[in-house]
């Protein structure tokens, strides 16, 4: 019983160690405004297409029908981000979306955006791989921002996360998006841009990149080799 105890300690210790890592930003005004940059700044980003949309699927049919019925994405309805025809001289296509949603749980939540892409004229011609059909958000890694609210206070995560695609010169390209699964994560609000040039790799105000998670997991898990080690001579 006390190693169970002690093991559960260690999770507990652990999982509080990741959600450090994803420092709160200052403002969620902050992480909904962060803006794109480039990662070079002497070839600037150029944004084929753009939007944003508020998730209904959590909120109260008053709230609903307050909300144009263009803002609108539910895990029933998809929405166009934008169609553009592709210039194969400036490199390839990627596809950024900024997710807002409110947690339910401290760690472990995750939520989803599902990705529809097809050429117009020749649909077929333009398959991506499987992979780049959705965008995972994990609450783990995202900013996290406490906001109050009329029945009390709740935690606000945002995390942004990216996919790029090549396609065939001179085609025509239709995008569109869809809330996918989630758990413990209530999606808000999704932005989302379609750009030619590298986005930089820096992410919204707070939110920790895979690399730095990665980091961290390595970290822990060196910690925790050291007290098990520790543990088992002092038997």
């Amino acid at each position: 019983m006390r190693r169970r105890a002690w093991f559960g300690r260690l999770a507990v210790l652990t999982s509080a160690a990741m959600l450090l890592g994803a420092a709160p930003a200052t403002t969620l005004k902050e992480v909904l405004e962060a803006p794109l940059q480039s990662a070079d700044p002497a070839h600037p980003i150029e944004v084929l297409a753009a939007g944003w949309w508020v998730s209904t699927d959590h909120t109260s049919k008053e709230f609903a029908g307050a909300i144009d019925p263009e803002r609108r994405i539910t895990r029933d309805r998809s929405v166009v981000l934008g169609s553009f025809a592709v210039d194969g001289s400036k490199g390839p296509v990627t596809l950024v979306v900024d997710y807002g949603a409110q947690m339910k749980s401290l760690t472990g939540a995750f939520g989803a955006i599902q990705i529809g892409i097809e050429c117009i004229d020749q649909p077929m011609k333009c398959a991506i791989p499987a992979d780049k059909t959705v965008l995972l958000f994990h609450a783990d890694l995202m900013s996290k921002v406490p906001v109050k609210l009329s029945d009390g206070s709740a935690l606000f995560a945002v995390g942004r996360e990216s996919h790029t695609y090549r396609f065939p010169p001179g085609e025509s390209v239709r995008v569109d998006l869809a809330l996918g699964k989630t758990d413990d994560l209530e999606p808000l609000l999704v932005k989302a841009w379609l750009i030619y040039g590298e986005n930089s790799r820096d992410v919204v105000p707070g939110q920790t990149s895979k690399t730095n998670a990665i980091r961290w997991v390595i970290a822990i898990g060196a910690i925790v080799i050291v007290l098990v080690w520790r543990r088992l001579l002092r038997r």
